[in-house]
């Protein structure tokens, strides 16, 4: 009796097993496949969501996905200085360009470009600290109304920083600059960061337009990637501790991808937010009144990203009908992917 019970409650356990496999399977490849004869067809990006049997879709929250077009990049950057780009932000106040940085090796300076890949300007930040600069986001500033460009110097490969650095700036205008020119920057505010459980390798800054709450996404060779936030009321404070307010289980079915966040964005009005990796892309809606955590909670959409021999960076285009990638490496290109919402 006994060895019956045995052998029926590991049939029962191979039967979970076999189960989770299958599931993982359905999520691991159900990629898009982007195989179009011309550039004005859509994929309709699925959402991992509909792999779920109705029982348990009832219980969930999931994304409405949206239809997006193929990807299209013109003439690669012939900027001898801008090699391994990191971070990417599309301006709030000048049409047509785009902010993006070095990884670390670099000082701190900023590149404008347009979307053909044409470098408008360089500016440095006079004074400023750029340990491991790694990405870029706009978001509520100094004046009420008026969005800020915040620069997270989060890198961490050793993970041995006692805190972590973010400034924010107001966005220069790179017309006023002779093509290819250069400028100082001078006026900019630098935030401190420190983690509550040690130091964290991290690639990912988002800031919520709706709240002016700064995000970071770390960076975990294995395991769930943590979402920590800073709030905004408290980053005058000489040092702010963030405060850890979810996962990402990157590696795992919900999100099949090797666990290395290394970029991210969020709409400016805050209703969706995407986080990428070397390889794969996601979105996630955002509910009214929700927070960014809590977005994190639900379902999310699986977006088309380039082939990229090192994508690090993605940004959303202000009116949030398009999402823009840049990877590192000499002669890279600027694609853009037009979004389309679901009918």
């Amino acid at each position: 009796m006994a060895r019956d019970r045995s052998q029926r409650r590991l049939a029962a356990l191979a039967f979970v097993v076999a189960g989770a496999a299958a599931v993982r399977c359905t999520f691991v490849n159900d990629a898009p496949r982007l195989r179009f004869p011309g550039a004005a067809e859509t994929l309709r990006v699925e959402s991992a969501f509909d792999a779920f049997p109705g029982r348990i879709q009832r219980s969930l929250e999931p994304s409405v996905c949206p239809h997006v077009a193929r990807g299209v990049a013109e003439a690669p950057i012939e900027e001898a200085r801008l090699t391994e780009a990191s971070g990417l932000a599309v301006s709030a106040r000048h049409p047509d360009v785009l902010w993006t940085h070095n990884d670390s090796g670099d000082g701190p300076r900023l590149f404008a470009l347009t979307e053909d890949g044409t470098v408008l300007a360089t500016y440095l930040l006079e004074g400023a600290t750029a340990v491991d600069w790694e990405d870029l986001a706009l978001g509520p500033g100094a004046v009420p109304g008026e969005d800020d460009l915040y620069i997270g110097d989060v890198g961490d490969n050793g993970r041995a920083r006692p805190f972590v650095t973010v400034h924010r700036l107001r966005e220069p205008d790179p017309r006023l600059e002779q093509e290819g020119g250069s400028g100082r920057l001078t006026e900019f505010r630098s935030f401190h960061l420190v983690y509550p459980d040690g130091p964290h390798d991290a690639e990912t800054l988002l800031v919520d337009p709706r709240s002016g709450d700064l995000y970071i996404v770390t960076k975990e060779k294995a395991g769930a990637s943590i979402v920590f936030r800073a709030p905004r009321e408290r980053l005058d404070l000489p040092m702010l501790e963030l405060v850890e307010v979810g996962h990402l289980p990157f590696g795992h079915a919900l999100l099949p991808t090797p666990s290395l966040a290394t970029g991210g964005d969020v709409s400016r009005d805050g209703s969706a937010v995407v986080v990428r990796t070397y390889t794969h892309a996601f979105l996630w809606r955002r509910a009214e009144g929700q927070s960014l955590g809590d977005a994190f909670r639900r379902l999310p959409c699986r977006l088309p990203l380039p082939a990229e021999l090192q994508g690090e960076a993605i940004a959303i285009g202000p009116e949030g009908d398009a999402y823009f990638t840049l990877a590192e490496g000499a002669s890279s290109r600027v694609w853009r992917f037009d979004v389309f919402e679901a009918s």
